[in-house]
């Protein structure tokens, strides 16, 4: 291998290493704050119909996920009118309803009007997102709204997320651009994915060929099995 390359490497690896130490969750698949107004908005930072994967989740047949995360606003977009939360707010989650093959689930498949509590900021939750024997390529979309138990913010509007079931999630782990080779361009969304995912987990449908390992977060093994496959010059066999 060039010399060139082998330092372009180990130089995102450096990279990738101090990034993993210092690691702060600043993107999420949805985001709560504010509006100008003071009523409670969501930002959805995902792109819909958001895939889901087969399920790896004992008891959850069919695909299933726990991406994407909802957490509080971590900065100011004035942009987009989403702004902190104020730290005196109380937020909670309610699940309008859902097509029919789509579900929550938690400790039970969750019904119509059932409520998850975040509580004030800053928080980061995760619940599971099923479709238990849905028809790959077909959209199913579920609907929710925010409340904020101690009247700080005005309730949201409603909102709805859309998810459809996928045969695989990756089929060529280290391809993180997704262009069917390993190249060194790879690492740099890699690094991307790094910074976006909370060290304990989950990992996001579009991180999934940044898991080297499967094991649903990522870390330091992930970085020295992409590594191993970008000197290996390995290839994505179609």
């Amino acid at each position: 291998m060039p010399l060139a390359k082998v330092c372009q490497i180990v130089c995102a690896v450096a990279t990738a290493v101090i990034l993993s130490r210092a690691q702060f969750a600043l993107a999420h698949g949805v985001v709560i704050g504010q509006s100008a107004a003071g009523d409670l908005k969501v930002h959805i930072e995902v792109n819909q119909p958001i895939e889901l994967p087969p399920s790896v989740f004992p008891g959850i047949i069919g695909a299933a996920n726990a991406s994407p995360g909802i957490a509080s606003a971590e900065i100011d977009e004035s942009d987009e009118d989403l702004f902190l939360l104020d730290p005196g707010c109380d937020i909670q989650f309610i699940f309008i309803d859902a097509d029919p093959g789509l579900q929550i689930v938690t400790s039970h498949v969750w019904v119509p009007g059932e409520t998850f509590e975040f509580g004030p900021p800053f928080f980061d939750g995760h619940l599971v997102f099923n479709i238990p024997a849905g028809t790959v390529g077909l959209i199913y979309s579920l609907r929710f709204r925010l409340h904020d138990h101690n009247g700080v913010h005005a309730d949201s509007p409603i909102y709805e997320l859309s998810f459809t079931p996928v045969e695989t999630v990756c089929a060529c782990r280290g391809d993180t651009d997704a262009d069917k080779a390993l190249t060194g361009a790879d690492m740099q969304s890699f690094i991307d994915c790094l910074m976006s995912t909370p060290s304990e987990g989950p990992v996001d449908q579009a991180c999934a060929c940044s898991d080297m390992d499967g094991d649903a977060a990522l870390d330091d093994h992930d970085i020295e099995m992409l590594v191993d496959r970008l000197i290996a010059s390995e290839t994505c066999e179609e």
